[in-house]
């Protein structure tokens, strides 16, 4: 967690987030997990300053709705999404 730029940074996939107000009292410095649903994942550009960069893994069809495997480019933060 940076306080200066009101992020949380992960320096290693070089993206960040922004500071949610339940985590204002956190330290700085602070190590966090982030939980995204996948339905909330979406594509976006590449320019878009919350975009993070993944690989598809796998894709399971569901009929109605697909799920995507996707890994960052780093390989070691898996991310679930859900396309209906």
């Amino acid at each position: 967690i940076d306080k200066t730029q009101n992020k949380i940074l992960n320096p290693e996939a070089q993206f960040s987030l922004p500071l949610p107000d339940v985590l204002s009292r956190t330290s700085c410095g602070s190590r966090v997990m982030v939980g995204i649903r996948p339905e909330h994942v979406r594509i976006v550009s590449s320019q878009d300053p919350y975009a993070i960069p993944v690989r598809l893994t796998h894709l399971d069809d569901h009929g109605a709705d697909k799920l995507l495997y996707l890994n960052t480019r780093y390989g070691h933060m898996p991310i679930l999404a859900r396309i209906y």
